[in-house]
């Protein structure tokens, strides 16, 4: 495993843990995908399964793409971001 492809997984860790934490402060998810597998799968289920199929995109990008996986990192990032601000405003 690459450097980026373990950041990658850390970060997708820490985007269930938030979302979760928003999901239980009254918000709800904001991508449209992940909604659809929320919807069918509640929330412990439709996040397992949108951060499973994102962590086979990641492997699959490592390979073929070895850059790319910095780039989504960022954007990532800045969902995680997007969810502690959530928490912060929630709990403000």
């Amino acid at each position: 495993m690459t450097a980026p492809l373990l950041l990658f997984a850390g970060l997708q860790v820490l985007d269930v843990i938030t979302t979760m934490a928003v999901f239980s402060l009254g918000g709800f998810e904001l991508n449209p995908i992940v909604q659809r597998f929320v919807s069918q799968f509640g929330q412990g289920g439709g996040l397992l399964v949108a951060k499973l199929l994102c962590l086979a995109l990641a492997a699959a990008c490592v390979r073929w793409r070895p850059r790319a996986i910095t780039k989504v990192n960022y954007v990532f990032g800045a969902v995680l971001a997007w969810n502690l601000t959530m928490i912060w405003a929630a709990l403000a």
